[in-house]
């Protein structure tokens, strides 16, 4: 009988965190930023989710506002500009950093995964209430 509760609880433990990982990988994918200045895919590495910025729309554009003067002729694309987002449930990952690199700035973040696919990228400065979302709209 022991056994059988151990079988069922670590059954129970396992499909739970599966079902986790599938709901938080929801967020994979491509995405193009608001106003379609840039693409980004997110990826998964290990337990957080970063994004690379793939393409912007200007060719060759440089990291000109980066506060690191070293990274300043780097290209954008492919920079991580989404960095550390852990997944808290019901479709938001938080926890994580987002580089503006129109202003160099890097901001605290919040992601919400719309019903429609959509991401809603959240940038703030101490709490969450202090800052600005746009809308980044999957690539297909």
């Amino acid at each position: 009988m022991k056994q059988y509760l151990i079988l069922i609880l670590f059954s129970f433990i396992t499909s739970t965190g599966f079902g986790q990982t599938a709901e938080a990988d929801k967020i994979l994918g491509t995405y193009s930023t608001e106003g379609n200045k840039g693409k980004v895919t997110i990826r998964k590495a290990g337990n957080t989710y970063n994004g690379t910025l793939i393409w912007t729309n200007v060719p060759d554009a440089t990291d000109k506002n980066n506060p690191d003067k070293a990274k300043r002729s780097n290209k954008l694309a492919g920079t991580e500009i989404v960095k550390d987002f852990t997944y808290s449930g019901n479709n938001v990952w938080e926890k994580g950093t987002v580089y503006d690199p129109e202003s160099g700035k890097t901001y605290s973040g919040k992601i919400t995964l719309n019903k429609d696919g959509s991401l809603g990228m959240r940038g703030f400065v101490g709490i969450s209430a202090f800052g600005r979302t746009t809308v980044w709209t999957r690539e297909k």
